[in-house]
Protein backbone atom coordinates (compact mmCIF):
# COMPACT_ATOMS: atom_id res chain seq x y z
CA UNK A 1 0.00 0.00 0.00
CA UNK A 2 0.98 3.63 -0.61
CA UNK A 3 3.80 2.59 -2.87
CA UNK A 4 5.30 4.89 -5.48
CA UNK A 5 7.09 2.54 -7.86
CA UNK A 6 10.17 4.48 -8.91
CA UNK A 7 10.90 5.79 -5.43
CA UNK A 8 10.44 2.42 -3.79
CA UNK A 9 12.77 0.71 -6.25
CA UNK A 10 15.39 3.43 -6.06
CA UNK A 11 15.65 3.23 -2.31
CA UNK A 12 17.90 0.17 -2.40
CA UNK A 13 21.51 0.00 -3.57
CA UNK A 14 22.57 -1.97 -6.66
CA UNK A 15 26.07 -3.16 -7.50
CA UNK A 16 25.42 -4.23 -11.11
CA UNK A 17 26.68 -1.89 -13.79
CA UNK A 18 24.76 -1.09 -16.97
CA UNK A 19 26.52 -0.26 -20.26
CA UNK A 20 26.29 3.44 -20.92
CA UNK A 21 25.42 5.42 -24.02
CA UNK A 22 25.74 9.09 -24.80
CA UNK A 23 22.70 11.28 -24.28
CA UNK A 24 20.91 12.71 -27.28
CA UNK A 25 20.25 16.40 -27.62
CA UNK A 26 16.71 17.45 -26.75
CA UNK A 27 14.74 20.56 -25.96
CA UNK A 28 13.53 19.84 -22.43
CA UNK A 29 13.10 23.07 -20.49
CA UNK A 30 12.34 23.68 -16.82
CA UNK A 31 8.99 25.05 -15.69
CA UNK A 32 8.43 26.75 -12.35
CA UNK A 33 5.71 25.15 -10.24
CA UNK A 34 4.37 27.26 -7.33
CA UNK A 35 3.82 25.86 -3.87
CA UNK A 36 0.32 26.09 -2.40
CA UNK A 37 -0.20 28.87 0.13
CA UNK A 38 1.45 27.97 3.42
CA UNK A 39 3.19 24.88 2.02
CA UNK A 40 6.94 24.36 2.30
CA UNK A 41 7.17 21.29 0.04
CA UNK A 42 5.22 19.55 -2.71
CA UNK A 43 5.42 16.66 -5.13
CA UNK A 44 3.73 16.16 -8.52
CA UNK A 45 2.73 12.53 -9.06
CA UNK A 46 0.60 12.62 -12.22
CA UNK A 47 0.03 14.77 -15.30
CA UNK A 48 -2.30 14.76 -18.31
CA UNK A 49 -2.14 17.22 -21.22
CA UNK A 50 -4.80 17.77 -23.87
CA UNK A 51 -2.51 20.23 -25.66
CA UNK A 52 0.83 21.98 -25.21
CA UNK A 53 -1.01 24.80 -23.46
CA UNK A 54 -3.44 22.81 -21.33
CA UNK A 55 -2.28 20.31 -18.68
CA UNK A 56 -3.56 19.16 -15.31
CA UNK A 57 -1.12 17.85 -12.70
CA UNK A 58 -1.89 16.26 -9.34
CA UNK A 59 0.05 15.35 -6.22
CA UNK A 60 0.32 16.58 -2.69
CA UNK A 61 1.92 19.28 -0.55
CA UNK A 62 3.54 19.15 2.90
CA UNK A 63 2.26 16.19 4.92
CA UNK A 64 0.13 14.57 2.21
CA UNK A 65 -2.23 17.46 1.57
CA UNK A 66 -4.10 16.59 -1.65
CA UNK A 67 -3.33 19.15 -4.36
CA UNK A 68 -3.67 19.92 -8.09
CA UNK A 69 -2.09 22.34 -10.57
CA UNK A 70 -3.07 23.66 -14.01
CA UNK A 71 -0.78 24.63 -16.93
CA UNK A 72 -2.01 27.27 -19.41
CA UNK A 73 0.99 27.35 -21.73
CA UNK A 74 2.75 30.05 -19.72
CA UNK A 75 2.61 29.11 -16.06
CA UNK A 76 1.39 26.58 -13.51
CA UNK A 77 -1.44 27.61 -11.15
CA UNK A 78 -2.38 25.92 -7.89
CA UNK A 79 -5.89 24.45 -7.74
CA UNK A 80 -7.65 23.49 -4.48
CA UNK A 81 -9.06 19.98 -4.16
CA UNK A 82 -12.12 19.31 -2.02
CA UNK A 83 -12.26 16.19 0.16
CA UNK A 84 -15.19 14.81 2.18
CA UNK A 85 -15.82 16.42 5.57
CA UNK A 86 -13.72 14.87 8.30
CA UNK A 87 -11.11 13.38 5.99
CA UNK A 88 -7.43 13.77 6.66
CA UNK A 89 -4.29 13.44 4.58
CA UNK A 90 -4.17 11.90 1.15
CA UNK A 91 -2.54 11.87 -2.25
CA UNK A 92 -3.67 12.17 -5.84
CA UNK A 93 -1.46 9.86 -7.93
CA UNK A 94 -2.73 10.07 -11.49
CA UNK A 95 -4.97 12.08 -13.77
CA UNK A 96 -6.53 11.55 -17.21
CA UNK A 97 -8.06 14.40 -19.21
CA UNK A 98 -10.36 14.18 -22.21
CA UNK A 99 -10.67 17.95 -22.54
CA UNK A 100 -9.96 21.15 -20.65
CA UNK A 101 -13.25 20.68 -18.79
CA UNK A 102 -13.19 16.92 -18.24
CA UNK A 103 -10.48 15.25 -16.14
CA UNK A 104 -10.50 12.34 -13.71
CA UNK A 105 -7.89 12.06 -10.93
CA UNK A 106 -7.37 9.17 -8.53
CA UNK A 107 -5.40 8.35 -5.40
CA UNK A 108 -6.32 7.78 -1.77
CA UNK A 109 -7.41 9.75 1.31
CA UNK A 110 -7.73 8.97 4.99
CA UNK A 111 -11.44 8.92 5.74
CA UNK A 112 -13.08 10.20 8.92
CA UNK A 113 -12.03 6.98 10.67
CA UNK A 114 -8.43 7.44 9.57
CA UNK A 115 -8.60 4.53 7.09
CA UNK A 116 -6.93 4.94 3.66
CA UNK A 117 -9.68 4.78 1.03
CA UNK A 118 -9.79 5.03 -2.76
CA UNK A 119 -10.09 8.64 -3.91
CA UNK A 120 -11.59 9.87 -7.19
CA UNK A 121 -11.90 13.54 -8.15
CA UNK A 122 -13.50 15.10 -11.26
CA UNK A 123 -12.40 18.37 -12.90
CA UNK A 124 -15.27 20.20 -14.62
CA UNK A 125 -13.27 23.15 -15.87
CA UNK A 126 -13.79 25.31 -12.81
CA UNK A 127 -13.46 23.07 -9.74
CA UNK A 128 -12.41 19.63 -8.52
CA UNK A 129 -15.40 17.60 -7.30
CA UNK A 130 -15.15 14.56 -5.01
CA UNK A 131 -16.79 11.44 -6.46
CA UNK A 132 -17.72 8.60 -4.11
CA UNK A 133 -16.38 5.20 -5.16
CA UNK A 134 -17.54 1.82 -3.88
CA UNK A 135 -15.54 -0.12 -1.35
CA UNK A 136 -14.10 -3.48 -2.33
CA UNK A 137 -15.77 -6.32 -0.41
CA UNK A 138 -13.42 -7.44 2.35
CA UNK A 139 -11.12 -4.43 1.99
CA UNK A 140 -9.55 -2.83 5.05
CA UNK A 141 -7.68 -0.22 3.03
CA UNK A 142 -7.76 0.73 -0.66
CA UNK A 143 -5.94 3.05 -3.05
CA UNK A 144 -6.00 3.89 -6.75
CA UNK A 145 -2.68 4.34 -8.55
CA UNK A 146 -3.67 5.07 -12.17
CA UNK A 147 -6.59 6.08 -14.37
CA UNK A 148 -7.28 6.10 -18.11
CA UNK A 149 -10.30 7.80 -19.69
CA UNK A 150 -11.22 6.77 -23.23
CA UNK A 151 -14.15 9.20 -23.34
CA UNK A 152 -15.98 11.70 -21.15
CA UNK A 153 -18.09 8.88 -19.69
CA UNK A 154 -15.65 5.98 -19.83
CA UNK A 155 -12.77 5.74 -17.32
CA UNK A 156 -10.94 2.82 -15.75
CA UNK A 157 -8.94 3.19 -12.54
CA UNK A 158 -6.63 0.59 -10.99
CA UNK A 159 -4.76 0.16 -7.73
CA UNK A 160 -4.85 -2.26 -4.83
CA UNK A 161 -6.60 -3.05 -1.57
CA UNK A 162 -5.60 -4.77 1.66
CA UNK A 163 -7.62 -7.50 3.36
CA UNK A 164 -7.77 -8.22 7.08
CA UNK A 165 -5.16 -10.97 6.65
CA UNK A 166 -2.81 -8.22 5.29
CA UNK A 167 -2.86 -9.66 1.76
CA UNK A 168 -2.67 -6.95 -0.91
CA UNK A 169 -4.78 -7.62 -4.02
CA UNK A 170 -5.44 -5.80 -7.33
CA UNK A 171 -8.27 -3.30 -7.56
CA UNK A 172 -10.04 -2.08 -10.71
CA UNK A 173 -12.98 0.30 -10.99
CA UNK A 174 -14.93 1.57 -14.01
CA UNK A 175 -16.62 4.95 -14.40
CA UNK A 176 -19.68 5.13 -16.65
CA UNK A 177 -20.55 8.78 -16.18
CA UNK A 178 -22.73 10.77 -13.79
CA UNK A 179 -25.83 8.87 -12.86
CA UNK A 180 -24.04 5.52 -13.07
CA UNK A 181 -20.83 6.32 -11.19
CA UNK A 182 -18.05 3.87 -10.31
CA UNK A 183 -18.36 0.09 -10.17
CA UNK A 184 -15.89 -2.55 -8.99
CA UNK A 185 -14.47 -5.07 -11.49
CA UNK A 186 -13.09 -8.48 -10.55
CA UNK A 187 -9.31 -8.76 -11.03
CA UNK A 188 -7.41 -12.07 -10.88
CA UNK A 189 -3.98 -12.69 -9.40
CA UNK A 190 -1.31 -15.02 -10.82
CA UNK A 191 -1.19 -18.63 -9.63
CA UNK A 192 1.06 -18.90 -6.59
CA UNK A 193 0.98 -15.17 -5.82
CA UNK A 194 0.30 -14.03 -2.28
CA UNK A 195 0.09 -10.31 -3.05
CA UNK A 196 -0.46 -8.24 -6.19
CA UNK A 197 -1.14 -4.64 -7.19
CA UNK A 198 -1.80 -2.62 -10.33
CA UNK A 199 0.19 0.56 -10.91
CA UNK A 200 -0.70 1.63 -14.47
CA UNK A 201 -3.57 1.40 -16.96
CA UNK A 202 -4.26 2.44 -20.54
CA UNK A 203 -7.56 2.09 -22.42
CA UNK A 204 -7.56 2.40 -26.19
CA UNK A 205 -10.18 1.81 -27.46
CA UNK A 206 -12.64 2.17 -24.57
CA UNK A 207 -13.48 -1.53 -24.74
CA UNK A 208 -9.84 -2.61 -24.41
CA UNK A 209 -7.86 -1.78 -21.27
CA UNK A 210 -4.40 -2.99 -20.29
CA UNK A 211 -3.20 -2.72 -16.70
CA UNK A 212 0.25 -3.48 -15.31
CA UNK A 213 1.80 -3.89 -11.89
CA UNK A 214 3.54 -6.54 -9.83
CA UNK A 215 2.89 -9.68 -7.81
CA UNK A 216 4.79 -11.37 -5.00
CA UNK A 217 4.99 -15.10 -4.22
CA UNK A 218 5.40 -16.85 -0.87
CA UNK A 219 9.19 -16.52 -1.07
CA UNK A 220 8.93 -12.75 -1.47
CA UNK A 221 10.06 -12.76 -5.12
CA UNK A 222 8.47 -9.97 -7.13
CA UNK A 223 7.31 -10.44 -10.74
CA UNK A 224 5.84 -8.17 -13.40
CA UNK A 225 2.07 -8.38 -13.82
CA UNK A 226 -0.10 -7.51 -16.83
CA UNK A 227 -3.87 -7.87 -17.14
CA UNK A 228 -6.31 -7.10 -19.96
CA UNK A 229 -10.00 -6.25 -19.94
CA UNK A 230 -12.11 -6.54 -23.08
CA UNK A 231 -14.46 -5.08 -22.13
CA UNK A 232 -15.44 -6.20 -18.61
CA UNK A 233 -13.55 -9.37 -17.72
CA UNK A 234 -9.92 -9.01 -16.63
CA UNK A 235 -7.51 -11.79 -17.60
CA UNK A 236 -3.81 -12.21 -16.85
CA UNK A 237 -1.27 -11.93 -19.68
CA UNK A 238 2.13 -13.60 -19.47
CA UNK A 239 4.92 -11.01 -19.21
CA UNK A 240 8.62 -11.56 -19.82
CA UNK A 241 9.95 -13.66 -16.95
CA UNK A 242 12.38 -11.44 -15.03
CA UNK A 243 12.97 -12.02 -11.29
CA UNK A 244 12.55 -8.91 -9.19
CA UNK A 245 10.52 -7.12 -11.87
CA UNK A 246 7.65 -4.66 -11.50
CA UNK A 247 5.77 -2.60 -14.08
CA UNK A 248 4.41 0.79 -13.06
CA UNK A 249 3.08 2.44 -16.22
CA UNK A 250 1.64 1.47 -19.61
CA UNK A 251 0.57 3.35 -22.73
CA UNK A 252 -1.45 1.80 -25.58
CA UNK A 253 -2.11 3.23 -29.03
CA UNK A 254 -4.42 0.34 -29.91
CA UNK A 255 -5.56 -3.00 -28.52
CA UNK A 256 -2.54 -4.68 -30.10
CA UNK A 257 0.13 -2.09 -29.37
CA UNK A 258 1.16 -1.22 -25.81
CA UNK A 259 4.46 -0.46 -24.08
CA UNK A 260 4.85 -0.92 -20.33
CA UNK A 261 7.76 0.31 -18.21
CA UNK A 262 9.16 -0.31 -14.75
CA UNK A 263 12.30 -1.98 -13.44
CA UNK A 264 13.88 -5.30 -12.61
CA UNK A 265 16.28 -5.02 -9.68
CA UNK A 266 16.53 -1.24 -10.27
CA UNK A 267 17.43 -1.64 -13.96
CA UNK A 268 15.10 -0.18 -16.60
CA UNK A 269 12.46 -2.58 -17.90
CA UNK A 270 10.29 -2.01 -20.97
CA UNK A 271 7.95 -4.56 -22.53
CA UNK A 272 5.91 -4.39 -25.75
CA UNK A 273 2.49 -5.96 -26.34
CA UNK A 274 1.69 -6.90 -29.95
CA UNK A 275 -1.80 -8.24 -29.36
CA UNK A 276 -0.70 -11.75 -28.42
CA UNK A 277 2.55 -11.64 -26.43
CA UNK A 278 4.72 -9.35 -24.32
CA UNK A 279 8.37 -9.02 -25.37
CA UNK A 280 11.30 -7.15 -23.83
CA UNK A 281 12.71 -3.96 -25.35
CA UNK A 282 16.29 -2.75 -24.98
CA UNK A 283 16.45 0.46 -22.95
CA UNK A 284 19.87 2.19 -23.06
CA UNK A 285 21.27 3.89 -19.99
CA UNK A 286 23.11 7.20 -19.54
CA UNK A 287 26.88 6.83 -19.42
CA UNK A 288 28.01 5.45 -16.08
CA UNK A 289 24.51 4.77 -14.75
CA UNK A 290 24.17 1.84 -12.34
CA UNK A 291 20.44 2.16 -11.55
CA UNK A 292 17.75 3.20 -14.04
CA UNK A 293 14.21 2.53 -12.71
CA UNK A 294 11.46 3.86 -14.98
CA UNK A 295 8.36 5.65 -13.71
CA UNK A 296 6.06 6.44 -16.63
CA UNK A 297 5.48 6.31 -20.38
CA UNK A 298 3.28 8.20 -22.85
CA UNK A 299 2.74 7.19 -26.50
CA UNK A 300 0.74 9.54 -28.77
CA UNK A 301 1.46 7.13 -31.67
CA UNK A 302 3.10 3.74 -32.14
CA UNK A 303 6.31 5.38 -33.34
CA UNK A 304 6.39 8.25 -30.86
CA UNK A 305 6.76 7.43 -27.16
CA UNK A 306 8.52 9.11 -24.26
CA UNK A 307 9.46 7.44 -21.00
CA UNK A 308 10.77 9.02 -17.82
CA UNK A 309 12.47 7.72 -14.70
CA UNK A 310 15.67 8.31 -12.80
CA UNK A 311 19.25 7.11 -12.73
CA UNK A 312 22.20 7.08 -10.40
CA UNK A 313 25.95 6.75 -10.87
CA UNK A 314 28.52 5.55 -8.33
CA UNK A 315 28.61 9.08 -6.93
CA UNK A 316 26.43 12.13 -7.29
CA UNK A 317 22.72 12.84 -7.00
CA UNK A 318 19.73 10.98 -8.39
CA UNK A 319 19.07 12.42 -11.85
CA UNK A 320 16.07 12.67 -14.14
CA UNK A 321 15.97 10.21 -17.06
CA UNK A 322 14.04 10.68 -20.30
CA UNK A 323 14.12 8.59 -23.47
CA UNK A 324 12.33 8.71 -26.83
CA UNK A 325 11.01 5.79 -28.90
CA UNK A 326 10.94 6.29 -32.68
CA UNK A 327 9.24 3.01 -33.51
CA UNK A 328 12.40 0.92 -33.56
CA UNK A 329 14.70 1.98 -30.70
CA UNK A 330 14.90 3.94 -27.45
CA UNK A 331 17.31 6.89 -27.27
CA UNK A 332 18.42 8.73 -24.12
CA UNK A 333 17.62 12.44 -23.98
CA UNK A 334 19.31 15.21 -22.05
CA UNK A 335 16.91 16.67 -19.50
CA UNK A 336 17.01 20.19 -18.13
CA UNK A 337 16.76 19.29 -14.44
CA UNK A 338 19.39 20.91 -12.19
CA UNK A 339 22.16 18.88 -10.54
CA UNK A 340 20.10 17.95 -7.49
CA UNK A 341 18.09 14.84 -6.64
CA UNK A 342 15.46 14.78 -9.42
CA UNK A 343 12.73 12.14 -9.61
CA UNK A 344 10.17 12.31 -12.45
CA UNK A 345 6.95 10.49 -11.60
CA UNK A 346 4.79 10.98 -14.68
CA UNK A 347 4.81 12.15 -18.31
CA UNK A 348 2.12 13.16 -20.80
CA UNK A 349 2.70 13.72 -24.52
CA UNK A 350 0.36 15.19 -27.11
CA UNK A 351 0.53 14.60 -30.84
CA UNK A 352 3.16 16.84 -32.36
CA UNK A 353 5.89 15.83 -29.87
CA UNK A 354 5.00 18.08 -26.95
CA UNK A 355 5.67 16.29 -23.66
CA UNK A 356 5.42 17.38 -20.04
CA UNK A 357 7.12 15.47 -17.23
CA UNK A 358 6.46 16.08 -13.53
CA UNK A 359 7.92 14.86 -10.24
CA UNK A 360 9.93 16.41 -7.46
CA UNK A 361 13.37 17.76 -6.58
CA UNK A 362 15.21 17.27 -3.29
CA UNK A 363 18.18 19.60 -2.72
CA UNK A 364 21.55 17.90 -2.34
CA UNK A 365 22.28 17.75 1.37
CA UNK A 366 18.59 17.61 2.27
CA UNK A 367 15.74 20.05 2.55
CA UNK A 368 12.09 20.30 1.52
CA UNK A 369 10.95 18.70 -1.73
CA UNK A 370 9.94 21.12 -4.47
CA UNK A 371 7.89 20.30 -7.57
CA UNK A 372 9.65 19.28 -10.80
CA UNK A 373 8.21 20.07 -14.21
CA UNK A 374 9.83 20.03 -17.64
CA UNK A 375 8.37 20.39 -21.12
CA UNK A 376 9.76 19.24 -24.45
Amino acid sequence: MRRTLAIAMAAAALAVCTPGVASAASSWTNQTVPLPSGATSAQLTGVSCVSATDCEAVGYANNLMVQAWSWDGTSWTVQPVTLPAGSGSGELRAVSCQSATNCMAVGYYDNSSGVPSALTEYWNGSAWVFLPSPGRLGAVESELNAVSCASATECTAVGDYRRRNNATLPLAEQWKGFGRGWSIQATPIPAGATDAALGGVSCKPATSCTAVGWSTDSSGTESALAEHSAPKVWTIEATVSTPGAALGSVSCTSADNCIAVGAANLIALAEHWDGSTWSAQTVPAPTGAITTPLSAISCPTASDCTLVGQFTRETGPVQALAEHWNGSAWKVQQTAAPATHNRPNSVSCTTGRTCTMVGFITPVGGGPQVPLSEQE
